[in-house]
């Protein structure tokens, strides 16, 4: 037992997550609606680790299919939490309606922009951690193009991303430092923030944002002042 804890610390150190994401269905319980949903749209997130591993970092896993099953809890948690974060500060700003149709259209469309991006720049030969950045910075403009008062999502929630990500995975480098050891660090940028990869910090930033910014249009989300287009309103 000891063995398998020292080699699975990816999965042993989302026991943070767990603590943290159960804390924020019970504090803002009145929107756990909304948590789950971007729990679960979040998901299929996962499966970049098919391209990430062992090119940016190489954990130990329970495999399923190719992905480990520590990439689909730390998915599931890392999206809700996203979203608990523009809560947590933004819920009095915020209509949230809850339209199936809508949710799943919206959902299909950057489902498929998504793996579109993914593959294209594929086969472009981008295949490292670009690969995600790049798609990201697309969804963000792409969204605030779309819809520019869902910049105040974004400037917060990318930010309240990289300070609690950096403070996270830094007590768990604390309490775990062999976890260290699983970055690929010869294939790395080379900078390193807190004893931190930069890129985990950059990732936390756009991911932050760009996925903020896509439940935010995939549920329809609108700001108090703005007018309210729809005739029925269903609340978190």
């Amino acid at each position: 037992m000891i063995e398998f804890y020292r080699s699975h610390l990816y999965l042993f150190s989302q026991g943070f997550s767990l603590v943290v994401y159960l804390a924020g269905i019970a504090s803002l319980y009145k929107y756990r609606k909304s948590i789950i949903i971007a729990s679960f749209l979040a998901l299929p997130h996962a499966f970049y680790s098919l391209m990430l591993v062992p090119v940016y970092w190489h954990p130990n896993r329970i495999m399923l299919l190719g992905i480990g099953i520590e990439d689909f809890i730390f998915t599931f948690f890392t999206g809700g939490l996203i979203w608990f974060g523009v809560l947590l500060f933004l819920k009095k700003k915020l209509i949230i309606h809850y339209y199936p149709k809508q949710i799943v259209f919206r959902y299909f469309i950057c489902i498929i922009f998504g793996i579109s991006s993914i593959f294209i720049l594929y086969f472009i030969g981008i295949n490292d951690m670009l690969n995600p950045f790049i798609t990201m910075i697309l969804i963000i403009t792409i969204i605030l193009i779309y819809k520019k008062a869902y910049f105040l999502i974004f400037l917060f929630e990318s930010l309240a991303s990289v300070l609690v990500y950096t403070l996270g995975l830094k007590i768990a480098l604390t309490v775990w430092p062999d976890l260290m050891q699983s970055w690929s660090w010869k294939n790395l940028w080379g900078i390193s923030l807190f004893g931190i990869p930069v890129e985990e910090l950059a990732w936390a930033f756009l991911y932050g944002g760009s996925w903020s910014l896509t439940i935010a249009f995939i549920l329809g989300i609108k700001f108090n002042k703005e007018r309210n287009l729809f005739k029925k309103q269903r609340y978190a």
